[in-house]
This record gives C-alpha cells, sequence and structure tokens, in this order.
C-alpha cells in the first residue's frame, strides 16, 4: 500500500519521493485522519485496530479491541481526543442470509493522539 500526502509535500518542500511504502504488510482501511505532526491514523478492519504512520513513515498498531468490529469513521475533537466507531458493518444481515448478526454494544472509541489534531469543523 502507498500512500502519498500531500499535506506533507506542500509543507515540507520535499518532491515526489514522499511516499509512505507501508508494505509487506496488507490491510483495508475505511478511513484515515492527518494530523499536524504528521501522524497518520488508519483504521484496520481486519485487526479490529487503528494504526498510526509517524514522521519515521513506519505503520504500528496503535489501539486494538476484539470488540472493535469494522471500525470506522475516525474524527478529531475538540476536546483534544479523537474518536472511531466499531460499524459492525461486516455483521449486517446483507453478509449472513438476510440476518443481522450486529447489535449492542454499539461501540464509539475515544483516545488521546500522539500529537494535537485539526479539528475540521
Amino acid at each position: 500500500m502507498f500512500i502519498l500526502v500531500a499535506e506533507w509535500l506542500r509543507n515540507s518542500g520535499a518532491d515526489l519521493k514522499t511516499v509512505i511504502a507501508l508494505d509487506p504488510t496488507p490491510f483495508i482501511t475505511t478511513y484515515f485522519d492527518l494530523l499536524r505532526e504528521r501522524n497518520l491514523y488508519l483504521t484496520a478492519v481486519e485487526s479490529k485496530s487503528v494504526g498510526v504512520v509517524g514522521a519515521d513513515r513506519k505503520y504500528r498498531t496503535y489501539l486494538s479491541d476484539p470488540e472493535m468490529v469494522w471500525p470506522d469513521g475516525i474524527t478529531a475533537s475538540a476536546d483534544g481526543y479523537m474518536y472511531v466507531s466499531a460499524s459492525q458493518i461486516s455483521a449486517a444481515a446483507m453478509f449472513h442470509g438476510g440476518r443481522g448478526e450486529n447489535g449492542a454494544p454499539h461501540l464509539i472509541y475515544r483516545f488521546k493522539p500522539l500529537a494535537a489534531a485539526y479539528v475540521l469543523r
């Protein structure tokens, strides 16, 4: 997986070699958020986790939980925290012969980012 972050190019004066290579570990991400200190947060559906790529361009798991089924919708908030929902999409009825396996509790995770976030409101 390769991610080109335009913000990094614009602010660093770097050229197109500023590409993050997240390889050889492929994963499915449904959302990402770039923070001020060049920390890129990604949801990892298959491992029920949120990962981060820092300025060192290395991916690592930042938080995980067995109940974080299909993490989605990560966002930064004015309270200094980030939030991610466990949407349970993989347990929806359309994937299980018309019978949904999703249900309570419907979880939203709150966590402190490594650095202050951009709040886009």
